[in-house]
């Protein structure tokens, strides 16, 4: 037996293996995105809710 390891690995479970890493990639960049859009949506929200504060004072005083 002189086969090294990765001749005696099946090539159906290396196939899987290289399968399951591409999909750890892909899954890490998509929560990289996901988590810049969890933040840019929140500091949207934040700056509205600021701005309806802020602004509605002024409103309320050009109705009467």
């Amino acid at each position: 037996m002189d086969a090294t390891l990765l001749q005696s690995v099946p090539v159906d479970a290396l196939t899987a293996l290289a399968v399951l890493g591409a999909l750890v990639l892909v899954g890490r960049l998509a929560l990289r995105v996901a988590w810049k859009l969890v933040v840019v949506a929140a500091l949207v929200v934040v700056g509205l809710w600021v701005f309806d504060v802020v602004s509605a004072p002024f409103a309320a005083a050009l109705l009467f």
